[in-house]
């Protein structure tokens, strides 16, 4: 058992609280009381975090991780533990990997291996093939396994065409089509391109 004392509460959708509270943990790790000057059982541990901030578990979406074929960067567990570390509970990953997230065996993929997990991995499925923004990808497939959205992550799609499809598909069935917008052939000038 745990009791936290002196901690700023951070609620979403709230004024940020000026007054300390404690938060009291019980033995099956879940918060039990919230409150001013609790007092706890002889045998738990009192930490004072005088200072310290609490929230809910943040997410992180359009992180970049390296697996598949790119482990030497970050793996899954190395993404997950950094992403604890920061308190973040929830990391949707682009899909610019290699294989590129693209069809539903990578989607599955990504759910299956970080299923036990601390950190819940929500997948980012790639808008086009390869993410090259020519030919759509596996959208519905990839949204049956698990994707959350559709992006090809820091390419920017310059086919206005493929983002009108996929935001077509996105009204439908009610997920994110996530771009990086910088349209080439408005900035070529500035970007030497």
């Amino acid at each position: 058992m745990l009791l936290l004392k002196n901690v700023f509460i951070i609620k979403p959708f709230a004024p940020i609280e000026v007054t300390p509270a404690d938060i009291f943990i019980n033995h099956d790790g879940f918060i039990e009381k919230i409150g001013q000057n609790l007092t706890a059982p002889k045998s738990s541990q009192i930490f004072d975090q005088s200072g310290s901030h609490v929230s809910l578990g943040l997410m992180d979406f359009g992180t970049q991780t390296g697996d598949p074929g790119f482990e030497h960067r970050e793996d899954l567990n190395s993404a997950a533990h950094a992403a604890m570390s920061g308190g973040f509970t929830t990391i949707a990953p682009f899909p610019n990997n290699d294989p590129v997230m693209h069809t539903k065996t990578e989607v599955l993929y990504l759910k299956n291996k970080t299923k036990s997990y601390l950190v819940d991995f929500q997948p980012i499925g790639a808008l086009s093939t390869d993410c090259h923004g020519k030919d759509i990808a596996e959208l519905l497939d990839m949204h049956h396994a698990g994707a959350v959205a559709f992006s090809d992550g820091k390419n920017s799609t310059q086919d206005s065409g493929l983002i009108l499809r996929g935001l077509q598909y996105a009204k439908i069935f009610v997920w994110f089509d996530y771009q990086f917008a910088l349209q080439q052939k408005y900035c070529a000038s500035r970007t030497g391109a």
